[in-house]
């Protein structure tokens, strides 16, 4: 009896313990209309993967792995591309990362332990917010009456 307590007693405690969550990722690339595309994707972080894919006219190809919370660095690039380029989709914990078309992109992304990801912007994205920022600053400095 006192075995089988403990067993239970172990078994509760183990339900309690935290749990790695393997978070769901996708990547999929489409060749466009009489292309043939070759390329690979890369993602380093916590979990690090990659693939490569060759495609005919109007194929396709899906990469699905899980992965872990963390910060993540990733990218796409497509060599031999005719008539048509790549179009990508970017999917994390089922929900749309990035996407877009073209065949040499790089992308950052950060996930906290519950799956929830938070897009990470570039340098070149910042300093144009600041730009703009900036630039509204000015055109309400400029439009005070003068007392």
């Amino acid at each position: 009896m006192i075995n089988k307590l403990k067993a239970l007693v172990l078994v509760g405690c183990l339900g309690l313990a935290p749990a790695a969550f393997a978070i769901p990722f996708s990547i999929n690339v489409t060749g466009g209309a009489l292309s043939n595309l070759s390329g690979a994707w890369t993602l380093s972080g916590p979990t690090s993967t990659g693939g490569s894919f060759n495609l005919g006219l109007l194929g396709s190809y899906t990469a699905n792995r899980d992965i872990a919370a963390g910060s993540y660095t990733w990218g796409l690039s497509s060599g031999t591309e005719y008539f048509g380029g790549a179009v990508w989709t970017l999917f994390v914990n089922n929900r749309l990362v990035d996407g877009g078309a073209g065949g040499n992109v790089i992308g950052r992304f950060t996930l906290n332990d519950s799956g929830e990801f938070n897009a990470v912007p570039e340098p070149g994205t910042l300093a144009l917010l600041g730009l703009g920022l900036l630039g509204i600053g000015f055109s309400v400095r400029r439009r005070q009456p003068e007392a």
